[in-house]
């Protein structure tokens, strides 16, 4: 039986407040909905716009299976599965910064019915770097939040960074972390840019 994580990715960040007209989401298939499985069907080590990494029995995919738990939005869970010790993730770059603009992310975390184990689970943005698998390879940590689970529901983690002039140009990677012990997901990312004037708070 394969033991999962969900990850619940969505277009627009910024909770509680609307968005400027100058924001636009920058992460591809960001609620895993690409391509839509049929109830019960699991997509392995492969989701479309991500990396990822497998090692031995542990992998990563989206699954559609609403017994375990309602996806947060869409149809589609991503998942990572972990042993106790491992941290793993997914990973997108988002593209190059740009000075004075902010990037909100967020993420939806969800925690399967059907398993006692709880796991870490984190939001991260890094700021240069290389993608491996499902890793950063160098870079900088710039942002990141890590929202406490609870079992058969969502919980959301949003983090906030604000790119300055000497970090225009490098890549901003966004990284959905998950160590300690198995399944937890994850359902829903949102990212969103634009000029830190027109961002609310």
């Amino acid at each position: 039986m394969l033991r999962k994580a969900a990850l619940s990715l969505a277009a627009a960040i910024l909770v509680g407040s609307a968005l400027p007209a100058a924001a636009q989401n920058v992460i591809a298939n960001p609620s895993f909905e690409t391509p839509v499985l049929a109830d019960g069907a699991v997509q392995q080590n492969f989701i479309a716009g991500w990396s990822g990494t497998v090692s031995g029995a542990n992998n990563y995919g989206i699954l559609r299976n609403p017994s375990l738990i309602v996806a947060q939005d869409g149809s589609n869970l991503a998942f990572i599965n972990v042993d106790p010790g491992q941290t793993k993730g997914i990973v997108q770059t988002l593209g190059a910064v740009s000075a004075g603009e902010r990037y909100d992310a967020s993420a939806w975390f969800g925690w399967r019915t059907d398993n006692a184990n709880v796991a870490n689970v984190a939001i991260q943005l890094w700021l240069g770097g290389s993608v491996v698998g499902g890793d950063i390879s160098g870079g900088v940590l710039v942002a990141s939040n890590a929202p406490s689970l609870v079992q058969g529901a969502w919980v959301q983690g949003t983090t906030t960074y604000t790119a300055s002039p000497a970090q225009a140009g490098q890549v901003l990677p966004l990284v959905s972390r998950m160590s300690r012990s198995r399944w937890p997901l994850a359902g829903r990312f949102w990212s969103l840019k634009g000029p830190a004037t027109a961002q609310p708070g």
